[in-house]
């Protein structure tokens, strides 16, 4: 498994490229070593060594060092069991993915960014939501979390419904974007209407390589190897996770006294129980 990993934005030379998969091939040096001896072993100079992890994102050795101890440390604790032949082993594994999944998605988290996407959540006039079908749960969670707290937003599982509604966008309102892999045409085109009309865009997905035009903002997840194993499953409990971690985000920033916006929402569903009472 991959415990060092890096993309496009890292912009490693093929030196580097190879000194990273050397580095993963024997971690326990990594864990181990001094960087002197570490760069010994690897027959290079320190400064070879230092440039690498400095590209990679941290300020030093030592950071780094800590940084690999503690995914190395992570993986272990929730190492996959190969037989899946045993109930007990599915269920241990299956439990295994989906904390690792959470794990994961927390230690990534960069609060900078997230807030600033609740700033544009926040200052907007009306949010459209959309992912294909899979992401339906995830979508329709964060639009009830944004209603509840009385934002004009919308989610629609209609794809040209959805289009239909960006069409009448402006450059105070945003649309939202949930996607895996950002693989299917249909978040292509979206992205395109919406720049066209200038509507501001967030979006969530594992995609590390991808910029998108001027007006997106890209939350980059998580996307390890080890949730390859079954499924996507495990992905969408730490979506749901980061659903709430906005939420949560944006209550604190903007919403202080938000048992205001609760009662109402309470309000509503008492409402439509006294009403069911009355029918019976």
């Amino acid at each position: 498994m991959m415990i060092i990993t890096y993309d496009k934005e890292n912009q490693l030379t093929a030196l580097q490229v190879q000194l990273v998969e050397k580095l993963n091939k024997d971690i326990q040096s990594v864990l181990e070593l001094t960087i002197n001896e570490l760069a010994d072993s690897l027959f290079i100079n320190t400064s070879t060594l230092s440039r690498l992890i400095k590209k990679l994102g941290f300020e030093n050795y030592s950071k780094f060092k800590v940084w690999v101890a503690g995914k190395y440390n992570n993986i272990k604790e929730f190492d996959i069991q190969e037989d899946n032949t045993t109930l007990h082993n599915v269920v241990d594994n299956i439990y295994k993915l989906h904390t690792y999944a959470l794990d994961e998605t927390y230690r990534n988290l960069k609060v900078n960014q997230l807030e600033k996407i609740i700033d544009t959540i926040h200052n907007s006039k009306r949010i459209v939501i959309w992912g294909i079908t899979r992401h339906g749960l995830i979508c329709d969670n964060l639009n009830l979390h944004l209603n509840v707290l009385k934002y004009n937003s919308t989610y629609l599982s209609n794809y040209y419904a959805t289009i239909q509604i960006i069409e009448t966008l402006e450059a105070d309102d945003i649309l939202i974007l949930i996607s895996k892999s950002l693989q299917d045409a249909e978040y292509h085109f979206l992205i395109e209407i919406a720049t066209k009309r200038n509507v501001k865009i967030i979006l969530l997905t594992i995609n590390k390589e991808y910029k998108g035009p001027a007006n997106l903002q890209k939350l980059t997840l998580e996307n390890t190897e080890i949730l390859n194993f079954y499924v996507d499953n495990p992905r969408y409990v730490s979506r749901l996770m980061l659903i709430n971690i906005i939420f949560g985000m944006l209550i604190a920033k903007y919403h202080p006294t938000h048992n205001e916006e609760y009662q109402d929402y309470y309000l509503a569903i008492d409402e439509w129980h006294e009403y069911v009472k009355k029918m019976k």
